[in-house]
């Protein structure tokens, strides 16, 4: 049941939206006009994601793009795939436009590109704060639905990859669960084919960015079905309209042509794990790096975004007592942990905390959402307490945004340096 009018709602939504555009926008110019070049990712893994965009400009071909892994030969194989390009090209597009505008290179890395990313970002993040709004609100107060999608902008690793680094995936992947929460929310309340459809396209442009979110097809199937029964009725809104949910079917794989072209063209086979090809794999599948994960002094998932212990508190009670999906959330979520915990590179190299769960926020946005309800509504001996809590996290988080360093994540970063870097911000 909705907690408002839909007609105030809507401006609400809009005003969180053009507030949180203006706000990441003004945010990452500030922070990155100093280096508008760093900001396409060159020379780092965000250019894995920007190369495929530059190609259309004819600054690389295709099949030798530069942030690549070397084969043999004439064969260079990029690790990452095309699906962030999908959301970059129609404003590196607009930036071409500037480009041509402004008498800049049109080379795909010049100063209007950057600008242009840049605004591209902040209208997603803005998009994405609306959407997880409106789906919030059909289960929570108003004053929490807006307050939310807030503090997890500011109060997260999330406002590092919007601003500081918005060519990287987690911020588009952060807005593609935003869109499949909303969907699935909605189609809780009245199933539409259309919004079934736009479930199967967002589901397969997140499996395109990265081949781990084929976890996330979970969420659609599970969320909120108690028993058989709501199963089947779930799998039925496949069969509402089927020419609807075939044409977005097809679409779906549509997406997936050019990566599929590109792998074959580089290595002979049409579906590939690129990183396999580089000899890196899931190294500790015996001896997970939990611990490290969550709470190391390399990217430690709750070192550096611990407002996200209230979401995984709320989280397990809600999972215990069977409350707002949390079961299939959690069940996600470890997975999830249990991926990166097993991976090679369990701190996920050079990132500002642990990025592998930024993706994520949309969904642990309902039991963030369920905590601070609860938080807002407790005792005056409970509330303020947590309250200074939030108000310290966000500090914590937007001043260690400003002042990231990428020796952070290196092996001689220690608690004594991360010690003396918080005592420094206050």
């Amino acid at each position: 049941m909705l907690n408002n009018n839909d007609h105030w709602a809507r401006k609400v939504g809009l005003l969180l939206g053009g507030v949180v555009a203006v706000v990441v926008l003004a945010t990452a110019i500030r922070l990155n006009a100093h280096d508008l070049y760093r900001v396409l990712g060159v020379g780092g893994d965000a250019w894995g994601y920007y190369q495929y965009v530059a190609t259309l400009f004819g600054s690389h071909h295709f099949t030798q793009m530069p942030w690549t892994h070397h084969l043999d030969g004439d064969h260079f194989l990029s690790m990452f795939t095309c699906g962030v390009a999908y959301l970059q090209a129609p404003w590196a597009l607009l930036g071409h436009g500037l480009a041509w505008v402004t008498g800049s290179p049109m080379d795909g890395y010049s100063a209007p590109y950057a600008v242009a990313v840049m605004a591209g970002m902040a209208i997603y993040m803005a998009i994405a704060s609306n959407l997880l709004f409106h789906a919030l609100r059909r289960r929570f107060p108003v004053r929490i639905a807006l307050g939310v999608p807030l503090l997890i902008l500011a109060g997260t690793n999330l406002f590092f990859y919007a601003v500081r680094q918005p060519v990287m995936s987690h911020a588009y992947v952060y807005l593609l669960f935003c869109v499949l929460l909303y969907l699935v929310e909605r189609n809780l309340e009245q199933v539409s084919p259309w919004r079934t459809g736009g479930i199967l396209i967002t589901c397969s442009l997140a499996v395109l960015v990265r081949q781990l979110h084929v976890i996330v097809v979970l969420f659609p199937l599970l969320y909120l079905v108690p028993d058989a029964t709501a199963f089947r009725a779930r799998l039925a809104w496949l069969t509402q309209r089927p020419s609807i949910t075939i044409s977005c079917l097809l679409i779906a794989i549509a997406l997936w042509i050019p990566q599929l072209a590109y792998w074959h063209a580089v290595t002979g086979h049409w579906f590939i794990f690129p990183y396999g090809y580089k000899g890196e794999h899931f190294d500790h599948l015996l001896d997970p790096r939990v611990g490290e994960v969550l709470w190391g002094v390399r990217n430690g998932w709750l070192v550096y975004t611990p407002v996200m212990i209230l979401a995984l508190g709320g989280l397990c009670w809600s999972a215990w007592r069977k409350l707002n999906g949390a079961r299939t959330i959690l069940v996600i979520l470890v997975l999830v942990l249990f991926s990166y915990a097993a991976w090679w590179c369990w701190w996920l190299g050079g990132a500002f905390g642990h990025r592998g769960f930024v993706d994520y926020y949309a969904f642990l946005a309902v039991p963030l959402a369920w905590t601070i309800a609860r938080i807002v509504s407790a005792r005056w001996w409970v509330r303020v307490p947590a309250l200074v809590f939030v108000a310290l996290t966000l500090v914590l988080n937007l001043r260690m945004t400003e002042r990231y360093e990428w020796f952070w994540s290196e092996p001689e970063w220690t608690w004594a340096r991360l010690a003396a870097e918080w005592s420094s911000l206050f």
